[in-house]
C-alpha cells in the first residue's frame, strides 16, 4: 500500500512539474505575442494617419486595430491569471472601490436597463489589501452580473461591516442563474457559457486567483 501511495504521489509531483513548465512556456509565448500585436497596431495607426479617414481602406484598418486591441486585452488577462504580479498591500476603501467599478459600468448598466440597489453599513472599515487587484476582482464579478441581465433587472450590492478590520461585499443579480452542472466549472480558465465575442472565460478565474 505504501509503495502504491508513493508511486501515485510521485506521479502527482511529475504532473505538477509538467504543468508548471507549461505555464512558464505559455506566459513567455503570450508575452511575445503581445509585443507582436502591439507592433501591428502601431503600424496600423501610422497607415491610418497617412491615408486619412476618407480612404476606402480606413474602415478595414479600424477593424484590424480593434481586433488587435481585443487580442492584447485577452493576452493581458491570460498573463494576469498565469503570472499575477506581487501584491501591493495598503488600506483600501471598499465603498470607493465599488463606486469606481460602477462608474466604469455606467453605460452597460443603462444600456441593459439594469437598476442598482446599493447599501453600505455605517462605519465600514478600511481593509488591508491591494486596491488595484481587489478592484479588478470586484469589477469582473459586477461585469458578469450585468452581462447576464440583457433584458433588464436589478443589481444589488451590500457592503457590510463585519468587525473593526473586516468587511464583506455581496453581489446579487436577477439573471437566470448558473446551471447546476456548470457550477463546478465556473473558475476553470476559458470556460464560458456566453456567445462568441461576449466573454473569454477568464473573468471569474482571475477574480478567484486574486482573492486566493
Amino acid at each position: 500500500d505504501l509503495n502504491r501511495a508513493n508511486a501515485s504521489l510521485t506521479e502527482d509531483v511529475r504532473r505538477g512539474e509538467r504543468l508548471a513548465a507549461l505555464g512558464t512556456l505559455s506566459s513567455g509565448l503570450a508575452h511575445e505575442l503581445n509585443n507582436l500585436l502591439n507592433s501591428i497596431m502601431g503600424y496600423t495607426r501610422v497607415i491610418e494617419a497617412e491615408i486619412g479617414p476618407g480612404h476606402r481602406l480606413a474602415t478595414d484598418l479600424a477593424v484590424v486595430r480593434n481586433e488587435g486591441r481585443r487580442a492584447c486585452e485577452l493576452i493581458e488577462r491570460f498573463l494576469m491569471f498565469a503570472r499575477p504580479r506581487a501584491l501591493n498591500r495598503g488600506p483600501c476603501d471598499l465603498h470607493a472601490l465599488v463606486g469606481s467599478c460602477l462608474s466604469v459600468l455606467a453605460l452597460q448598466l443603462s444600456g441593459n436597463g439594469v437598476r442598482v440597489l446599493r447599501s453600505t453599513d455605517h462605519g465600514l472599515p478600511a481593509i488591508m489589501g491591494d486596491a488595484v487587484m481587489l478592484e479588478q476582482a470586484v469589477f469582473n464579478v459586477l461585469l458578469n452580473a450585468v452581462q447576464v441581465m440583457k433584458q433588464g433587472g436589478t443589481l444589488t450590492i451590500r457592503e457590510t461591516r463585519e468587525s473593526d478590520r473586516l468587511a464583506r461585499i455581496e453581489v446579487q443579480d436577477t439573471g437566470g442563474g448558473i446551471r447546476p452542472e456548470d457550477l463546478p466549472k465556473i473558475f476553470t480558465p476559458f470556460f464560458t457559457t456566453k456567445g462568441p465575442g461576449e466573454g473569454t472565460g477568464l473573468g471569474l478565474p482571475i477574480a478567484h486567483r486574486i482573492l486566493e
